[in-house]
């Protein structure tokens, strides 16, 4: 028997743990907003009012808000009073110095406010000079009574150091109240508090794996690597477990996420493998001895008490076949499961079954394994959607392996419907609870065929099951950019000059989905920069180090350009559309070197050297194939996107593209007049001008932005219940309608094509992944991609043709393709009346989701749909708002 002793770091908020930093000044605030003193600052935005001592307006030198401040008394309540009266595309924001929060503390912020905005404010803590990254932050929700909040939280570990404050971020215009806020190091009893969210296993169980043994594949936990889905089967013949095993060839395969009930104390992680791998332990790869026969493996760690979750992952280039998994106190590595009998799920056959979808013309069936003793047992179900509904019943099996169908709950249902089934013998539970979500949807209308002028993308590896879930989703094309880079970036296409290693096994996987490709002409390989003349010790340098290596500039265009016909000619036919580099207006993106010190050195200006290499890869694109697109600018919204936006315009960038395209990433409520994507298409009219009659793609961003230092609105593993040991704190409702709103209101502020950030930021349950879209922490479907699908389905094919507002409190975005048309309805979210009624016969009101529209979860001031046969005027004409909230009751 082969033992490994390691301490185990888990992760807390999504993140790992750094070393404790050293101890700082301690981080402590009292602040009473009715204290202040007059504060004006006019700009290109504008704050006149008043603030307490050490805070200062954040915003109006690089944005046109405007916004006051005074203190109001009413009744009881005294308190200082911000009413922002004018937005453009970005905030109005207030800092506050304060110490740097030790890595391994926990604080408590405590405050009073009211919302009286249409938009979530948020508190946070944050760098105070770039790259200004967050180490926390949480929403304030909109309220109109008083709200007395208290978060307790650890910051992001291991951010460099630096200047940090505290920020107050309000997203919309109207009135926010606040009276005071305090923070302090937290004590025992918010410390027990927090902790509380963890749930821990019995010290009883011999195994805290509820899943020890795969013979129906991967169960609910387990996920294969995100950068490929590798060849597996089951084993025909019985592993050491007494079930059949997995055998997986050429990639990576994570465990459940599980928890200990005694943390801090030695345990074992044991395993049995045939083949030869690795296995992740100790912050490192560890070679697994290639086995012939089966192999027991027991790994030691001592599991971290704060941790919310732990995982372990396997990889191999070979073939490896895995069994027989255990997590236990103390150092025996004997396998055992946790109960008698163990119950596996998986889907029938089907179209995409392995993305864990059917579509609704298949069956809604799931089939199960039983394992160890499951005679004269029955298999307790119950189903739950996405409703909050459930429902409960029994399957008696007649034999280790059969079917449960759960269509008498679901119905014709789009959604998602998680099955939680466990065996069941005298009264008394055998096995864990198992569990498995099924998204049920409609086949989307370009399934099986190419959709050019589809407005829907997104970022996804070459992974065929999730390119399976996000086709499923409507999505029809997708941009390579972090996502994909690898399959078309020079640096990785001709790493040495002349050495050509082209990927043309994922670029073909994506067209063999029928996703269309914007491919991303960027990175440039060291030989070819200024960057490159320097020796690097890659092994010191960090992730993102190494990333940006990528990005140092061309020194000459000429090869760029050659670069680019190389890959225009190549794929000319899979591949019609180009951007020319990633936000080359950052200087982490796009710069000249480094200096004899290791220092970057940037461009006085970015904006003529991009334009030679858009103007370059124009050119040189078009001899090759005159009918490929080029996407050029690749701009922001904000005040430097206008700057670089009208440099760019007076070099003349404008006759080098045919696509200016530009990223915007958002977490506000939007669908009204004025929102943030109509306010960023206004500024881009404005500082481009007449080179608008161009394409226009939004090619970066999404409207539910979550980085992983924000667990506010969830962790993205979407409605599982006993996958993780953890309470579920997702938002699946409003992470789902944030993405929606965004993406109606993006077209019909002229926007072309949509291609969200990302699908590919996963990695584990137990890790929350940044700005992840469609997906769940696992890469299966989440949600929002439900609710992704409802909105494609009904949008597709048809444009924009107006907006109409009804009383200020819902408005109508209708698209049509002159037969058919569709209002997307959005409520504000302060709205006293939502619903809105067609006197039209045959007019259809559907949900979020995709379904008929009902009084439920999604009633009230979230997004619905109106579809009718009828030219959209007519449709428009037709609609009313019925005011009563009892009328949706009703309905």
């Amino acid at each position: 028997m082969w033992k490994i002793r390691f301490l185990v770091i888990g992760l807390l908020c999504g993140i790992s743990f750094s070393s404790v930093a050293a101890e700082a000044a301690p981080l402590a605030l009292d602040v009473d907003f009715t204290r202040v003193k007059k504060n004006t600052v006019v700009a290109k935005g504008r704050f006149d009012g008043v603030l307490p001592e050490n805070w200062r307006p954040d915003y109006p030198g690089w944005t046109g808000c405007e916004a006051t401040g005074r203190v109001i008394n009413e009744g009881m309540e005294h308190f200082l009073r911000f009413e922002v009266t004018k937005m453009d595309s970005q905030r109005v924001q207030f800092a506050c110095p304060v110490p740097r929060p030790a890595d391994r503390k926990y604080y408590k912020l405590s405050l009073q406010y009211r919302n009286l905005q249409d938009n979530k404010a948020e508190i946070l803590i944050r760098e105070t000079a770039a790259p200004y990254r967050t180490l926390w932050s949480a929403p304030l929700e909109i309220t109109p009574e008083w709200k007395k909040a208290e978060f307790i939280f650890r910051p992001q570990a291991g951010v460099p150091a630096g200047e940090v404050g505290l920020f107050l971020y309000l997203n919309a215009v109207g009135a926010f109240d606040i009276v005071s806020l305090k923070l302090t190091e937290a004590g025992p009893e918010e410390l027990a508090k927090s902790a509380s969210g963890i749930r821990r296993p019995s010290p009883e169980l011999k195994n805290f794996f509820r899943n020890s043994r795969l013979p129906a594949g991967l169960q609910s936990g387990w996920n294969f690597g995100r950068e490929k889905t590798p060849q597996w089967r089951i084993s025909a013949e019985p592993g050491p477990s007494g079930s059949p095993c997995l055998v997986f060839r050429d990639g990576a395969l994570l465990t459940e996420p599980f928890q200990v009930a005694e943390p801090g104390k030695v345990h074992t992680f044991s395993f049995s493998y045939r083949g030869e791998g690795e296995v992740y332990a100790g912050g490192r790869w560890r070679k697994l001895p290639a086995a012939e026969v089966w192999k027991r493996l027991g790994i030691e760690f001592i599991p971290e008490a704060e941790a919310k979750a732990f995982q372990f992952r396997f990889r191999t280039r070979n073939t490896l076949a895995v069994d027989a998994f255990r997590v236990a106190a103390g150092n025996d590595s004997a396998y055992l499961p946790q109960a008698p009998c163990e119950v596996a799920l998986a889907l029938p056959p089907g179209e995409a079954a392995a993305s864990r979808i059917q579509f609704l013309t298949e069956v809604p069936r799931i089939d199960y394994r039983l394992s160890g003793s499951w005679e004269g047992a029955v298999l307790a179900v119950t189903a739950a959607d996405l409703y909050g509904r459930k429902q409960s019943f029994q399957v008696t099996p007649r034999n280790a392996h059969g079917s449960i169908d759960f269509g008498m709950f679901a119905g014709g249902a789009s959604g998602q419907f998680r099955i939680e089934v466990a065996a069941v013998r005298d009264g008394k539970p055998i096995s864990p609870v198992n569990e498995l979500v099924v998204t049920r949807l409609p086949r989307p209308r370009y399934w099986d065929r190419n959709a050019p002028d589809s407005p829907f993308g997104i970022h996804v590896l070459a992974n065929d099951p999730v390119l399976k879930s996000i086709k499923a989703a409507g999505v029809n094309h997708v941009r390579l950019h972090d996502a994909g880079t690898e399959y078309i970036g020079w640096a990785f296409l001709e790493p040495s000059r002349g050495e050509w290693r082209f990927r043309d096994d994922a670029i073909g996987l994506y067209r063999r989905n029928h996703l269309k490709i914007l491919g991303g002409l960027s990175t440039a390989p060291a030989w070819a920069t200024e960057a490159g003349k320097r020796e690097w010790d890659k092994k010191k340098l960090s992730w993102l180090e190494r990333y940006r290596l990528n990005y140092a500039a061309p020194l000459r265009p000429e090869e760029f350009a050659a670069y680019v016909t190389a890959v225009v000619r190549r794929y000319r036919g899979e591949i019609d559309e180009y951007m020319v580099w990633n936000e080359p207006w950052a200087s982490g993106f796009f710069y000249k070197g480094f200096d004899e010190n290791g220092s970057r050195i940037s461009f006085p200006d970015n904006a003529p050297p991009y334009f030679t290499l858009q103007k370059a890869a124009f050119e040189a694109a078009r001899a090759v194939a005159p009918e490929v697109r080029i996407a050029g600018y690749n701009t922001v919204a904000g005040v430097i996107g206008e700057r670089w936006n009208r440099a760019l315009a007076k070099l003349g960038a404008g006759r080098y593209c045919d696509i200016v395209d530009f990223h915007l990433y958002n977490d506000r409520y939007t669908g009204y007049p004025g929102d943030i994507p109509e306010r960023a298409i206004r500024e881009l009219r404005d500082t481009i001008g007449s080179v608008f009659r161009h394409r226009i793609y939004m090619s970066e961003g999404q409207g539910a932005s979550k980085s992983a230092a924000n667990e506010a609105l969830g962790e993205y593993i979407g409605i599982y219940r006993h996958t993780v040991p953890w309470p579920n704190r997702d938002d699946n409702l409003e992470l789902s309608e944030l993405q929606v709103r965004y993406i109606v209101s993006l077209l019909a502020a002229g926007v072309d094509r949509v291609f969200l950030y990302s699908a590919h930021t996963y990695e584990g349950l137990a890790r929350q992944p940044n700005f992840l879209a469609l997906l769940q922490a696992d890469g299966y479907p989440s949600p929002q991609l439900v609710a992704h699908a409802a909105m494609a389905r009904l949008l597709e094919d048809k444009k924009f043709t107006a907006r109409r507002g009804f009383g200020d409190q819902v408005y109508a975005y209708c698209f049509s393709d002159g037969r058919t048309s569709t209002v997307v309805a959005i409520p504000r979210k302060t709205a006293s009346g939502w619903l809105l009624r067609s006197r039209l016969p045959g007019v259809a009101r559907t949900d979020l989701w995709g379904n008929p529209y009902a009084a439920g979860a999604t009633s009230g001031r979230v997004l619905y749909y109106l579809t009718g046969d009828f030219p959209a005027e007519e449709l428009l004409d037709s609609l009313s708002l019925d005011g009563r909230p009892e009328a949706a009751k009703n309905r």
